[in-house]
């Protein structure tokens, strides 16, 4: 059964953050799962440029991954995460209609995803929550990968060969 996360949206950023920190861990606790499917892990990508969103795709399935979508709109994200449930979300703030974080906060009402965020600037000033991460533009796939290590628990950034 899923837990819906509830964050005030009118609290100050880093109340904000701790409460999030403390609903994941809860999660996580009650014996939350990373939702991977036969060990390949499902990432929606919101992005709103056409051509980094292909080479997220590229390398996400280098890395073994399986790219759901990827999404330009706040509305696109909202629906195709509610779709397919992804088990990963890579967001970039700026979309071209809508905006990273309502897509966020509006996916994750219908329960925790990990999720990373990609940006040319820095997104939050305080420390991230347990499975939330931050990647600044321009970034290497090593660091994408130590990203989505992080986020989701797991010891290898990229899948195994063979």
């Amino acid at each position: 059964m899923r837990q819906a996360l509830a964050i005030d949206s009118d609290a100050n950023p880093g109340d904000a953050a701790v409460e999030l920190q403390q609903q994941v861990e809860a999660w996580v606790n009650e014996g939350g799962s990373w939702e991977r499917r036969g060990g390949v892990l499902r990432v929606l990508v919101i992005e709103d440029e056409v051509i980094i969103g292909m080479l997220l795709e590229r390398v996400l399935a280098g890395m073994g991954h399986e790219v759901i979508s990827v999404e330009d709109t706040e509305e696109g994200a909202v629906s195709s995460a509610a779709r397919v449930r992804p088990g990963l979300i890579l967001v970039d703030e700026r979309l071209r209609a809508g905006s990273g974080h309502g897509a966020i906060e509006r996916i994750l009402r219908d329960g925790f995803i990990p999720h990373v965020w990609m940006s040319g600037g820095r997104v939050f000033h305080t420390s991230m929550p347990a499975g939330v991460a931050e990647l600044q533009k321009p970034f290497t796939d090593l660091a994408l990968g130590l990203a989505i290590a992080q986020v989701c628990g797991r010891a290898s950034p990229v899948a195994p060969a063979g």
